[in-house]
Formats: structure tokens, C-alpha cells, sequence
């Protein structure tokens, strides 16, 4: 398990020991801290609490969802060296949530005596970092050979060469499962030219089956791209995918309702022929 930290000084007066503070916020493990100062004004001897509030950005990959967070307190007061540590558990499950930590007794207020005297307060905060294992998948690129047994074929598509992996492709496509383990001269072919593709849809279509291409979003412009070669090569899973796209879509289309009576899709269908119709029927001028 490896740690990251981080390390902020912060100097306080005896007017901070009266009113909660601000002291400062800055940017730690993917997230913003805000550190506030605050002492307990009902004891004889009021201690500090000092509350970190946490927000998680959008984007965060550097630690989990729940993550062990230390804080170590130096304090340097009269020439004299102290220090204080507490751990705590934080656990975020959503970008931008925010926690707040609290950590208590970090300071007393005879501490700071001179009214106008600063005291040095280092501030480390250590923080269980998450190993985001999507980082250490490799990531493929369709136009490149990886010199590896995972690119064992070339897909030669209007010219252009797309390096693919025939287990794969066979494991999602009936028609490639034939194409490269059955008796077909395809089978000991390094390259295979496939015909009526278009490359860019099919590069969409790699995505959705390989684990660590790159995501692919069904939207609008490639859904029937990638229907078209799901169809052609039988692949059952990324046709289902594109039909939950179209099917739970808010504003069906005539597209749709072609492709549902041309792929025989009687849900999509069925919900598309309201706006077939109506979308026909104000193409006439009655």
C-alpha cells in the first residue's frame, strides 16, 4: 500500500484562539481541503478543534471511495517542539461530495500567550492512496500492431488495417467464431479483407467489446453504424445494447422505426410507429 502526503505550516495568533478561522484550502489527492481552526469556548481551557472539510472532484482516481487519512500536528511553542497525531476514516462516494473531518485537542489556548506573537504549526496530512488499476491496463490502438499475441490478425477495411485479436472478436461474434475456428481459409490468414465495412464504425464496435479500448458511448451518431456490423457479424450482445439505446430513448425517430422493421425489433418498433406515422403523414400537404 503506498501513501501520499501533503504539508501546510500555518502560523497562529491569540486572536485566532477567539474567532473560528479560515486558515487555508489548497488542493491534496485529487480533492479540496479546507482547514478551519476552532476552539472550545466552554472549558476553562478551551482546546482547538481543527476541522478539515474534504470535497471530492470530479475526476478523482488517486484514492478509493474509502480511504485512511492520517494528521500529524507540530507545534512549535516557546522553543519547545510538540506533537500530535489522530487517524480517521474517510469515505466519499460521489464527485463532489464533501466530509468533514474533526480532529480535537490539537492545541491549547495557554499555549498561545503573547498577543502578538505567531506560532509556527506544521500541519502533514497522510492520505492511503488508491492504485487505480484502470491506469495500469494497456490501452489499444486499432491502427498500431502491439507485437503481441493480442493483435494476431489484420482487419483490412477500405484500406485502412485495424489489429485485432481473433479470440476476442470470436468470443462476441458467431460469424468470426466460424471464421477463424472452423475450416475456413480465413483460419491461417494474418490478414483478411472485409468487405461493405466502414472503419471508423468498426473501430466504434472494438471498443464495446474490448476491455480497456476506451469507453464508447451509444449516442445518435454511431448507434447505427455499430447496429449495422452487430447484425452482420451476429454479435447478440452489442445488438442488445444498441436496442436498449434506441428503445429508451425520449425522442424516437423514422430512423428507428427502419431499423426495428429492418432488423425485426417489435419493442422498438412498436414504440418508434407513433412518430413513423405522424412524421410521414406532415411530409404530405393535404
Amino acid at each position: 500500500m503506498s501513501y501520499e502526503t501533503f504539508t501546510t505550516t500555518m502560523h497562529l495568533r491569540w486572536l485566532d484562539t477567539i474567532l473560528p478561522k479560515r486558515i487555508c484550502s489548497w488542493e491534496f489527492a485529487d480533492s479540496e481541503w479546507i482547514m478551519i481552526l476552532n476552539f472550545d469556548k466552554f472549558t476553562d481551557d478551551p482546546r482547538s478543534t481543527l476541522n478539515l472539510q474534504i470535497v471530492r472532484n470530479e475526476n478523482c482516481l488517486s484514492w478509493n471511495r474509502k480511504s485512511s487519512v492520517m494528521i500529524r500536528v507540530k507545534k512549535l511553542i516557546r522553543d519547545q517542539t510538540t506533537y500530535t497525531s489522530s487517524h480517521k476514516i474517510i469515505e466519499l462516494q460521489k464527485p463532489f461530495e464533501s466530509t468533514e473531518l474533526r480532529f480535537s485537542k490539537i492545541l491549547k489556548r495557554s499555549e498561545i500567550v503573547e498577543e502578538n506573537d505567531e506560532y509556527p504549526v506544521e500541519i502533514t496530512l497522510i492520505m492511503e492512496k488508491f492504485e487505480n488499476s484502470l491506469e495500469k491496463v494497456p490501452k489499444f490502438d486499432f491502427k498500431e500492431s502491439s507485437g503481441s499475441p493480442k493483435s494476431d490478425v489484420i482487419l483490412n477495411i477500405d484500406g485502412v488495417k485495424i489489429y485485432a485479436n481473433k479470440t476476442l472478436l470470436a468470443i462476441h461474434s458467431k460469424v468470426f467464431d466460424s471464421m477463424f475456428f472452423s475450416e475456413f481459409v480465413e483460419k491461417n490468414q494474418t490478414e483478411i479483407i472485409l468487405e461493405d465495412d466502414d472503419p471508423d464504425d468498426f473501430m466504434e464496435l472494438l471498443k464495446l467489446i474490448y476491455p480497456s479500448a476506451g469507453s464508447t458511448i451509444i449516442n445518435d451518431s454511431n448507434v447505427d453504424g455499430i447496429y449495422k456490423l452487430a447484425d452482420k457479424y451476429f454479435m447478440t450482445h452489442v445488438m442488445f445494447q444498441c436496442e436498449h439505446f434506441m428503445e429508451t430513448s425520449k425522442d424516437y425517430s423514422v430512423r428507428d422505426w427502419l431499423v426495428a422493421e429492418k432488423y425485426d425489433v417489435p419493442e422498438l418498433m412498436k414504440k418508434s410507429k407513433p412518430t413513423f406515422v405522424r412524421q410521414l403523414a406532415e411530409s404530405f400537404d393535404f
